[in-house]
């Protein structure tokens, strides 16, 4: 056994140690480690246990976390109205990235019915953040006009903004898998 994951098993015996006393931050970190396999094996229920005794004492971290459990059916059944409630909690308490989600799961109708115009204010919140899924999100619906009139200008405004956000890699790929012709993303 390597030093690395010696030191995996140190952090999650303290951060047990630190969960069983109550810390937020302790009882989300050992959620990570079972998620992950950091220090213990991974086992998804006892992540979603984990995060759920964070999530329910209002820690939006873990609510958005326990909203992906849900989605991704990792460590429970999947169930998208249930991940929706949790990924609507944890935005609800300012967390970025459960703000993106919600506003994915109003753009294609999953947990909740389809809206455009409420998947466009969800991604505008968590863009306003700065994240930058969010802000390609924002593009692509000024792009196909959904939720938003298109306008081709502030599309590509918004995918530059989000590409500034993360490597251009990552967002060139984020591009491609949009299907958006190459001519439209240099409007």
């Amino acid at each position: 056994m390597g030093l690395l994951e010696r030191d995996y098993e140190q952090a999650f015996g303290w951060y047990l140690k630190s969960a069983l006393q109550g810390s937020h931050e302790g009882q989300h970190r050992v959620g990570d480690c079972f998620f992950h396999g950091f220090g213990v094996d991974q086992d998804y229920e006892k992540a979603f246990e984990w995060y759920c005794r964070n999530a329910l004492q209002g820690d939006p971290t873990s609510q958005q976390s326990v909203g992906e459990c849900y989605y991704y059916g990792l460590g429970v059944d999947q169930d998208y109205e249930k991940a929706f409630e949790w990924y609507f909690r944890s935005a609800e308490g300012g967390d970025a990235n459960a703000q993106c989600r919600v506003g994915d799961c109003y753009y294609h109708g999953e947990g909740i019915d389809q809206s455009y115009e409420r998947a466009f204010e969800w991604y505008s919140k968590s863009a306003a953040k700065g994240n930058a899924t969010a802000m390609t999100s924002l593009g692509l619906c000024y792009h196909d006009g959904k939720g938003v009139a298109q306008d081709r200008a502030k599309a590509q405004e918004w995918f530059s903004r989000g590409e500034q956000e993360i490597p251009e890699q990552d967002a060139q790929q984020e591009l491609a898998e949009q299907d958006i012709p190459e001519q439209d993303a240099a409007l």
